[in-house]
């Protein structure tokens, strides 16, 4: 059925056996999948045959009034609901609404340019998924659901992303997570009340009832846009890692260039050397007398040309060291890529 549950590690896939109530150990995720494929289904899918994830993106789409390509791919089609279901929850609220949520996001520590990031979301295509805003929501909504549910993510191994996450697991990252349900609570006076009051929204998705005629679309939203937001993290990681690597690619390139102006300068200064003993013998030969002087001065040059080349084989080597660590940094850059191209699959 194709549903991404390959990109997710097993403490990731926890928070989706939870919202599912998958406790028994035994062929959780294919239970997982077989329930995915009917969410969107009348009646839980009885007697009906499971969507594929094409469908079940497909079905959430037109749900939303939200358009692909025909030449998008299941990531790029990914890409597009996920930011679209933002922006159309976000262009749904009142200027009022707008006004006071952007207001708590700036009062609750973002920078002006990192709140109109987040409003940029609004507007923008899946073709510019990428910055602040795009890395914070994908963030905030991943981490807003498993905490929520009470599973703890290793969010350290997204090193790239640190700044970014150390806002998303915060104030800053729940309230954003949870904007889309703002207007599902009567009486909330306050945002500080409704942040209190996101995590029983996320509970009640525990209860996959939905609707007997349309099935449960808030349910495969939520669950949509967590796995979305995971694959959004793991890919910007990626990137992150291929961009360290070109830079120390860069930066090992021009300190090779500059040592090897230097060596070239030393083999000038050898070949100098050579031209002079060569010189010196020349007058022994023709100088009997003088050879003693002659041969204490060659002797004298041929110590310093020892130093010289002991200095020549040195940066030889060094070279040697910097060649192997370019080979061993651009190695890395096809399995980076690999590992894009299958989070993309």
């Amino acid at each position: 059925m194709n549903y991404p549950l390959n990109i997710l590690h097993p403490q990731e896939l926890e928070v989706l056996y939870k919202m599912f109530n998958l406790q028994k150990k035994e062929d959780k995720k294919q239970r997982l999948e077989l329930k995915l494929s009917k969410l969107l289904l009348p009646a839980k899918g009885l007697f009906q045959k499971g969507m594929d994830y094409p469908e079940f993106l497909n079905k959430i789409a037109e749900k939303n009034k939200i358009k692909f390509l025909k030449t998008d791919s299941i990531y790029e089609k990914e890409s597009t609901l996920f930011v679209k279901l933002f922006s159309n929850n976000f262009n749904n609220l009142s200027e009022t609404e707008k006004k006071h949520f952007l207001n708590e996001l700036q009062a609750k520590g973002l920078t002006k340019d990192q709140v109109a990031s987040i409003t940029a979301l609004s507007t923008i295509g899946a073709a510019q998924l990428s910055g602040f805003g795009v890395y914070l929501l994908a963030s905030s909504t991943v981490g807003a659901l498993s905490s929520a549910l009470g599973v703890a993510l290793p969010f350290a191994f997204y090193t790239g992303m640190s700044k970014v996450i150390s806002i998303a697991i915060g104030p800053v990252g729940l309230l954003l997570a949870a904007y889309p349900i703002y207007r599902s609570y009567k009486g909330v006076n306050s945002w500080d009340d409704f942040k209190n009051r996101s995590n029983d929204h996320y509970s009640l998705l525990l209860k996959e009832g939905g609707s007997l005629v349309h099935g449960n679309y808030e349910h495969a939203e939520t669950v949509f846009n967590y796995w979305a937001g995971l694959r959004i993290m793991k890919i910007h990681e990626k990137e992150i890692e291929i961009s360290k690597n070109e830079k120390s690619i860069e930066e090992l390139t021009n300190k090779k260039a500059k040592v090897s102006l230097e060596k070239i300068d030393i083999d000038l200064k050898i070949g100098t050397f050579d031209e002079k003993i060569t010189s010196e013998e020349h007058e022994v030969l023709f100088l009997k007398r003088k050879i003693s002087e002659h041969e204490n001065k060659i002797e004298a040059l041929k110590k310093e040309k020892s130093g010289v080349r002991g200095k020549q084989m040195t940066l030889d080597n060094y070279i040697a060291k910097m060649k192997d660590e370019i080979r061993e940094k651009e190695s890395e850059i096809p399995l980076l890529i690999l590992k894009i191209d299958e989070l993309k699959k």
